[in-house]
């Protein structure tokens, strides 16, 4: 039985405060008018061949408790997606578990995908519900449910190493390992409320993984640690403590001409692209196969999944 809405081939947003369904405005589009980077890489994906709205159904709903559902049934090979978008927590959310562990139950899936690229932490997750929930965060619920049920826990990310490689292509390895850093830095400060030595232990941890991951790539790095951070810091952006780095210059969404990053919105930019396509093309491809499956991640990266099949799926 799909889980989707009979009227399926338009995006649908539920409205919070009386529950209603309605349909977005949603314009039809070739699929070659798709930007390249909404286009999964898939062989035998072809831009001008006939559009993705012959072979599945697709539906959207926001819902009340902030998450978002984007719904994907193939008419071929039975398959079906269930991609979830949650806001990324930093305080234990005991409702967004039980969501997730009513997700597993109704979709019934043969694997989840988590917002991760390597999902080996889940072997040393605590066994106790209640302490899963009052420690960790939305991926580790999800994998512990997945886990108890026996069922097969995978990565939505691409190997770092793969990412960084790829980032590399238009941006330097310091700059990629500078935007890391910094990135680290502000979630550290805003979310997890840290400062001072603590802040400098997380900057510390993150240029030793940029810099061994690096080193394979045969990209040594001239920033490694703290004092080569803060010079580097100063000689981009004079006078500015890295402690204090703006939180707007990582939303993706932004220019980096308007922020003042110079280069680290773009780049953030390029890095959510490459994710994307890479969890889209993963994913199609399960479904494609027949397989029942859940991913999760954050809201944005659900409604550009949205917006890619959307387009892609759009007849001429």
């Amino acid at each position: 039985m799909s889980l989707l809405k009979p009227a399926s081939l338009v995006a649908m947003t539920m409205i919070a405060s009386s529950g209603a369904a309605q349909p977005a405005s949603v314009k039809p589009m070739s699929t070659k008018a798709c930007p390249a980077r909404l286009a999964p890489d898939m062989p035998g994906f072809d831009r001008d061949g006939p559009p993705l709205i012959e072979r599945f159904d697709l539906s959207y709903s926001a819902r009340a408790d902030g998450n978002v559902e984007v719904d994907l049934a193939s008419k071929t090979s039975g398959g079906e997606l269930l991609f979830i978008g949650s806001e990324h927590v930093s305080t234990p959310d005991p409702a967004l578990f039980d969501y997730l562990e009513s997700a597993v139950r109704r979709v019934k899936p043969s694997a989840v995908f988590v917002e991760v690229d390597d999902v080996s932490y889940l072997s040393n997750l605590p066994t106790d519900k209640e302490r899963v929930i009052k420690t960790r965060g939305e991926p580790s619920y999800l994998g512990f449910i997945a886990r108890q049920a026996n069922i097969p826990v995978l990565p939505l990310e691409p190997p770092r190493g793969e990412l960084l490689k790829r980032l590399r292509r238009q941006f330097s390895a310091d700059d990629v390992a500078l935007a890391f850093v910094l990135r680290e830095v502000q979630i550290m400060r805003d979310r997890r409320h840290l400062y001072g030595e603590a802040l400098e232990v997380q900057a510390a941890r993150v240029l030793l993984e940029q810099e061994k991951l690096a080193k394979q790539a045969n990209r040594p790095l001239a920033i490694r640690n703290i004092l080569q951070l803060t010079q580097a810091v100063n000689r981009r952006w004079s006078g500015l403590d890295w402690r204090q780095v703006p939180a707007e210059w990582f939303n993706p969404f932004l220019s980096s001409s308007k922020t003042g990053s110079i280069f680290i919105n773009a780049l953030v930019a390029e890095e959510m692209a490459i994710r994307d396509r890479h969890a889209l093309t993963l994913l199609l491809g399960q479904v494609a196969l027949g397989k029942r499956v859940i991913a999760l991640a954050g809201r944005s990266h659900a409604q550009t999944q949205l917006q890619a099949l959307n387009c892609l799926m759009k007849g001429r």
